[in-house]
Protein backbone atom coordinates (compact mmCIF):
# COMPACT_ATOMS: atom_id res chain seq x y z
CA UNK A 1 0.00 0.00 0.00
CA UNK A 2 2.97 2.56 0.69
CA UNK A 3 4.45 2.01 -2.94
CA UNK A 4 0.95 2.74 -4.14
CA UNK A 5 0.62 6.29 -2.46
CA UNK A 6 4.37 6.65 -3.23
CA UNK A 7 3.50 6.29 -6.76
CA UNK A 8 0.56 8.00 -6.75
CA UNK A 9 2.31 10.96 -4.92
CA UNK A 10 5.01 10.81 -7.79
CA UNK A 11 2.40 11.01 -10.65
CA UNK A 12 0.42 14.49 -8.84
CA UNK A 13 3.49 15.88 -9.07
CA UNK A 14 4.39 15.03 -12.32
CA UNK A 15 0.86 16.13 -13.30
CA UNK A 16 1.66 19.23 -11.43
CA UNK A 17 4.44 20.26 -12.61
CA UNK A 18 4.09 19.45 -16.37
CA UNK A 19 0.59 21.72 -15.91
CA UNK A 20 3.00 24.29 -14.88
CA UNK A 21 4.99 24.47 -17.64
CA UNK A 22 2.28 23.96 -19.76
CA UNK A 23 0.94 27.13 -18.36
CA UNK A 24 4.19 29.30 -18.66
CA UNK A 25 4.72 28.09 -21.87
CA UNK A 26 1.20 29.45 -23.38
CA UNK A 27 1.52 32.66 -21.39
CA UNK A 28 5.03 33.28 -22.71
CA UNK A 29 3.80 32.32 -26.53
CA UNK A 30 0.47 34.47 -26.21
CA UNK A 31 2.88 37.69 -25.02
CA UNK A 32 5.53 36.49 -27.98
CA UNK A 33 2.76 36.31 -30.58
CA UNK A 34 1.88 39.45 -29.72
CA UNK A 35 4.98 41.81 -30.02
CA UNK A 36 5.45 39.80 -33.47
CA UNK A 37 1.63 40.79 -34.41
CA UNK A 38 1.99 44.70 -32.96
CA UNK A 39 5.55 45.10 -32.44
CA UNK A 40 5.31 45.52 -28.78
CA UNK A 41 3.06 43.99 -25.83
CA UNK A 42 1.95 46.30 -22.84
CA UNK A 43 -0.04 44.25 -19.86
CA UNK A 44 -1.17 45.54 -16.74
CA UNK A 45 -2.51 42.78 -14.34
CA UNK A 46 -4.87 44.23 -12.13
CA UNK A 47 -6.44 41.15 -10.50
CA UNK A 48 -3.53 39.33 -7.52
CA UNK A 49 -5.43 35.95 -8.08
CA UNK A 50 -3.85 35.92 -11.58
CA UNK A 51 -0.83 37.62 -10.61
CA UNK A 52 -0.54 35.06 -7.81
CA UNK A 53 -1.73 31.94 -10.35
CA UNK A 54 1.43 33.24 -12.99
CA UNK A 55 4.06 33.41 -10.27
CA UNK A 56 2.99 30.35 -8.95
CA UNK A 57 2.80 28.71 -12.64
CA UNK A 58 6.63 30.06 -12.89
CA UNK A 59 8.04 29.01 -9.81
CA UNK A 60 6.51 25.48 -9.87
CA UNK A 61 7.96 25.45 -13.74
CA UNK A 62 11.29 26.53 -12.45
CA UNK A 63 10.92 23.91 -9.25
CA UNK A 64 9.76 21.18 -11.78
CA UNK A 65 12.33 21.65 -14.50
CA UNK A 66 15.30 21.37 -11.88
CA UNK A 67 14.09 18.31 -10.30
CA UNK A 68 14.15 16.48 -13.81
CA UNK A 69 17.25 18.50 -14.33
CA UNK A 70 18.93 16.57 -11.28
CA UNK A 71 16.95 13.66 -11.59
CA UNK A 72 18.88 13.05 -14.49
CA UNK A 73 22.10 13.80 -13.89
CA UNK A 74 22.25 11.83 -11.16
CA UNK A 75 20.46 8.91 -13.16
CA UNK A 76 23.92 9.66 -15.97
CA UNK A 77 26.30 9.73 -13.18
CA UNK A 78 25.08 6.47 -11.79
CA UNK A 79 24.87 4.75 -15.19
CA UNK A 80 28.26 6.24 -16.05
CA UNK A 81 29.92 4.66 -12.75
CA UNK A 82 28.37 1.06 -13.63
Amino acid sequence: MAKFLTKTRLAFLHVLGASCLGTTAFVSLSVFWKILSGGYCLVFEANPLILFSEFFASVGALVYTSYLYISSLKRFLVNARA
